[in-house]
């Protein structure tokens, strides 16, 4: 199926997913645009301390700075320490990820990240061109580490011009 078109959440672990399933992938056929978002490139070290080994605190702390919003942190004891979890192994796996094995894409790849992101800076993102034998394109948007939220509708105008989707139906 050469027209399809598969949109993955490409933040941290999603763009480092993406990466990994578009490097494994037979033929790039089907695949128009590989789009990443506050993900570093995968040569990149993670910027430190680890988020994820932080105690609750300065973890709780560190979220915060990051851009979350506190009305979006659940309120009772055991929702918290569930949230708490889910957010730490996230990222583990995000902060972990580190890939210099061959090969490079054969596929256009646009990276976004936020002016004011601490997690994915300018400098974690720009080396996503050496993994692309295509056309490379990195895009500042305004905002924190989650400017997806405040940037939507330009972010989706981005990417459905890349897709070539404009006049189409919009995702």
């Amino acid at each position: 199926m050469t027209d399809a078109i598969t949109i993955q959440n490409p933040r941290n672990r999603g763009g480092s997913t993406g990466h990994v399933l578009a490097k494994r992938s037979v033929t790039f056929t089907e695949i128009r645009n590989l789009f990443v978002s506050g993900c570093r490139s995968p040569d990149s070290p993670p910027r430190r301390p680890l988020l994820h080994s932080l105690p609750i605190e300065a973890f709780r702390e560190a979220i915060l700075t990051l851009g979350a919003s506190p009305l979006e942190m659940p309120r009772g004891q055991d929702d918290l320490q569930s949230y708490e979890r889910l957010l730490r192994n996230g990222l583990k796996l995000f902060e972990t990820w580190y890939d210099t094995s061959s090969g490079c894409l054969d596929i256009p790849l646009t990276a976004f990240y936020g002016s004011e992101d601490p997690l994915a800076t300018v400098n974690h993102m720009l080396n996503w061109r050496e993994f692309t034998e295509r056309e490379f394109e990195l895009i500042e948007v305004a905002g924190n580490h989650f400017f997806i939220k405040s940037q939507r509708q330009r972010l989706l105008q981005v990417i459905n011009t890349h897709l070539g989707l404009l006049g189409e139906h919009r995702i």
